[in-house]
């Protein structure tokens, strides 16, 4: 068969003179600046876009099983309530947090990293005047004292109890393990993430009659994300086979 060209010589010289920078093929139009948006790479929005429907259930069974455990523990009867998790930054998380608090360091095995179990001044000093007799009205003014070596015994076994009720909550979904690392006063010590790492963060509301405190458990979502599928979907469909093992 005869060779034939595939080009012809006019398309040939318009491709070089493309290539040239000759082309004269109409320029684009100017951007109107009002119509660019920037885009923040390290938004919530953009790592989460759905409920973590079976966190939110792993929460209501954790905050019953510690008010069982509460209640053997002081003889009081404690009122908790479940705050909505709250998908922000950790430098958001970081800032808000009273000084000082009790920060504690722990690990999820299997999971990757350290989460952040923080207990609010007032709960602390309200549970300890509890355990001492007195009526959980703590009225010491808290901001820039340190906890004594009496009082970080107690709120070790308060923390112990917690990652207790943590591992019995999580145990039907995921077993993990709770592993104490260390305890901390101020955040500089205690960073668990970057400023910009995003984190899950789940509060709960401990009230002994008229007066209570926080607790927060705070996880940064590169630990949790190989869950992610497991946490996202209703409880019926979650099952440890479909975990992401890298």
């Amino acid at each position: 068969m005869p060779y034939q060209s595939f080009l012809s010589q006019d398309e040939v010289d318009a491709l070089l003179a493309g290539v040239a920078g000759d082309s004269n093929a109409p320029s684009s139009q100017p951007i109107d600046p009002d119509s660019v948006r920037l885009y923040d790479l390290s938004s919530p929005d953009r790592v989460v876009r759905h409920r973590m429907q079976t966190l939110e259930l792993i929460n209501e069974r954790f905050a019953r099983r510690l008010r069982s455990v509460l209640l053997s523990f002081m003889r009081r009867s404690a009122d908790i309530t479940v705050g909505p998790i709250r998908v922000q930054k950790y430098s958001d998380f970081e800032r808000n947090l009273p000084i000082p608090s009790n920060l504690n360091m722990v690990m999820m095995k299997p999971l990757r990293g350290v989460s952040l179990f923080t207990f609010d001044p007032n709960l602390i000093f309200l549970i300890i005047d509890s355990l001492f007799g007195g009526h959980g009205r703590y009225n010491m003014r808290v901001e820039g004292r340190d906890f004594t070596s009496t009082e970080q015994r107690i709120i070790r076994r308060l923390l112990n109890l917690t990652l207790d009720s943590c591992k019995h909550a999580w145990e039907s979904i995921y077993p993990i393990e709770f592993e104490y690392v260390r305890s901390e006063m101020h955040t500089k010590f205690a960073s668990i993430a970057g400023n910009n790492e995003i984190v899950f963060v789940s509060s709960f509301n401990i009230e002994f009659g008229a007066a209570g405190g926080t607790l927060n458990i705070c996880v940064p979502y590169s630990t949790i994300e190989p869950i992610r599928d497991v946490l996202t979907r209703p409880l019926q469909d979650a099952s440890t086979d479909s975990i992401d093992q890298r």
